[in-house]
């Protein structure tokens, strides 16, 4: 059964940007710390598909987001939802074709 706009709009989420992220890839999105972000889906793989103010979109590391904001006062940051850091994965572009894939 297909999502309505209005039914992804229900799904997602705000999150506050702990951590900047800088994209390698072109499916990511550029985010800054204190960013407002709208997170429409979460992978297993420790990314999120989010979306800034701007109307832009993209993948970034569930580790650089804190989706607890409301209602935490003096709180420290979450705990890492993963234990791998984002910083050493090998994530692929999903824009890129796997037929056109480089071998590594």
């Amino acid at each position: 059964m297909p999502v309505t706009q209005a039914g992804a709009a229900a799904l997602a989420s705000a999150a506050i940007v702990r951590c900047t992220f800088i994209p390698s890839l072109p499916d990511e999105l550029s985010i800054q710390t204190g960013e407002t972000v709208r997170v429409i889906g979460e992978y297993d793989d420790g990314w999120a598909l989010c979306a800034n103010g701007r109307g832009q979109q993209g993948m970034v590391p569930v580790e650089c987001l804190d989706k607890t904001f409301g209602g935490r006062t003096g709180a420290g940051p979450p705990p890492p939802a993963f234990s791998a850091d984002w910083r050493a994965s090998k994530r692929v572009s999903s824009l890129a074709s796997p037929r056109f894939a480089r071998m590594a």
